[in-house]
């Protein structure tokens, strides 16, 4: 007799112990295994001239500066922020993104972690004992996110002190208030102030910038991007219901100073 799901639901049912091993597998996750060439606390250390292997924050630091063009002392302040935030994952048991966020910056390096997947999941068993799992979609989460940010500056503070707590890269509030009209800078070219815009989110957060009437708005774009955490494109800005094209600038959109953008979670997919 041909067996079917309901047939085999049905057998189940009838005999508890039945499919037992197969459900058992279905927990089971597998990496392929490895000597590890470090411990929790060498793991950190960073040796771009003696160090041949594959694994270690050598490696991850080597990544980021590759892929997002970090120089090394930006790479290496962003690793002692990123063990920070191992540090209170751990702390907290926080293995399934539900009580604290990183910053943006942080959650680059724990990409390019992430994607050297077999090392990931056995450094996370070195480090934290569990493996910490990313919620890709944390941040369409407005709210949530905003309350996951508050509460790891806050415990950033309690376990490690002022000190030792980089306020830039964890996106402290005054920090933002201090560089609210000057993001722009940030930008490989830093754009000339000329118009002041407002970009407003659905939580009716606002987010200041300063620009040059005849510079695109992609670069803007880009900037609150970053500072939300959030990847462009999943981000839509539109003006009176319209979507506002990156080429655009604000003479050709007609902008005047102080006039209002929206900013829109695209959860399309």
């Amino acid at each position: 007799m041909t067996s079917t799901p309901n047939s085999s639901k049905r057998a189940r049912e009838d005999d508890p112990d039945a499919g037992a091993d197969d459900a058992a597998d279905t927990k089971a996750v597998f990496v392929t295994n490895r000597e590890a060439d470090f411990n929790e606390n060498t793991f950190w250390m960073i040796d771009f001239d003696n160090y041949s292997g594959n694994q270690g924050a050598t490696i991850l630091v080597k990544r980021c500066m590759r892929n997002y063009g970090w120089n090394l002392e930006k790479a290496k302040t962003i690793l002692k922020a990123y063990r920070q935030f191992l540090s209170l994952k751990k702390d907290f048991g926080d293995w399934d993104a539900k009580l604290l966020s990183p910053s943006h910056l942080v959650d680059q390096m724990w990409r390019q972690h992430i994607l050297d997947i077999g090392n990931y999941c056995h450094d996370m068993m070195m480090l934290c004992g569990r493996v910490v799992l990313h919620n890709a979609d944390g941040a369409l989460e407005i709210q949530a996110k905003k309350t996951r940010d508050e509460k790891i500056r806050s415990e950033l503070l309690k376990k490690f002190g002022s000190e030792n707590v980089d306020r830039a890269i964890w996106d402290f509030p005054e920090e933002k208030k201090r560089t609210m009209f000057g993001d722009c800078s940030r930008a490989a070219n830093p754009i000339p102030a000329d118009i002041t815009i407002c970009i407003k989110d659905k939580a009716n957060g606002e987010a200041f910038f300063k620009m040059n009437r005849n510079h695109s708005m992609g670069a803007v774009f880009q900037l609150y991007a970053e500072r939300k955490g959030i990847e462009k494109k999943y981000i839509r800005f539109v003006r009176n219901g319209d979507r506002i094209a990156d080429s655009s600038t604000p003479d050709s959109l007609g902008l005047t100073d102080m006039d209002q953008l929206d900013a829109v979670l695209d959860q399309r997919g």
